[in-house]
C-alpha cells in the first residue's frame, strides 16, 4: 500500500490534512488506514458488512455509513479500496450521484487482487484507477525484473506463434491425397 500511495503523493500532492475514504475493514484495511495516518490524510471508512463502525473506534478514523457514501465520495481526495469481497466496490452509478466533471482528478487505489474498482471508471470519469499492476511496476525492485519479464514475454510470444502455425497446419494433417 504504501507504494501506491507514494504514487498517489507524486502525481496529487501530499496527503497532509485531504480526505481520504478506505473502503474495507480486513487486516489489510488497518495497514492501509496506519499507513494515510501517518501521512496525515482525514482518515473515513466503509464497510458493506457493516463492520465501518467498529473498525473506526479502534483505528481512530469516521466511519461512513451507506447512507453517507455518497457524499464521502464527492467530498473524498482520495479513495483506497481493499476490501476483496470479489464485488465493485464503487460503482459508475456512485461516481456519477458524488462528483461533478469540473472537479479534480480522484486518484482511487485498489488494492484488491479479485479488483474492487471497474477499471473502465477512468474512462469514464475523472478518476486515476491505481491498481496492483500499476503498483507493481513502481515496486522497489522491479526494474530488476524487467529484463527477465521481456525474456519472458519474448518466449511466449514465440511460443504462441508457433502453436498458431502448428493449429494451422493441423487440418491437413494426416491427409491421404490422391
Amino acid at each position: 500500500a504504501s507504494v501506491a500511495l507514494d504514487l498517489v503523493e507524486q502525481r496529487y500532492g501530499p496527503l497532509n490534512a485531504r480526505p481520504a475514504l478506505l473502503l474495507g475493514t480486513g487486516a489489510y484495511a488497518g495497514a492501509v488506514a496506519a499507513d494515510l495516518l501517518g501521512r496525515g490524510a482525514q482518515v473515513s471508512v466503509h464497510s458493506a458488512s457493516g463492520r465501518a463502525a467498529a473498525f473506526a473506534r479502534t483505528h481512530q478514523i469516521d466511519a461512513v455509513d451507506s447512507a453517507e457514501l455518497t457524499a464521502e465520495f464527492g467530498r473524498a481526495a482520495l479513495v483506497v479500496s481493499c476490501s476483496g469481497q470479489g464485488g465493485r466496490t464503487l460503482t459508475a452509478h456512485q461516481l456519477a450521484a458524488s462528483r461533478s466533471f469540473q472537479q479534480a482528478v480522484l486518484p482511487i487505489v485498489d488494492l484488491a487482487v479479485s479488483r474492487d474498482i471497474d477499471p473502465l471508471l477512468s474512462f469514464l470519469y475523472p478518476v486515476e484507477v491505481i491498481d496492483l499492476d500499476e503498483i507493481g511496476r513502481h515496486a522497489p525492485g522491479a526494474q530488476n525484473l524487467l529484463p527477465v519479464i521481456n525474456v519472458v514475454k519474448e518466449r511466449v510470444e514465440r511460443a504462441d506463434t508457433l502453436f498458431d502455425a502448428a493449429r494451422q497446419a493441423a487440418p491437413f494433417a494426416g491427409r491421404n491425397d490422391p
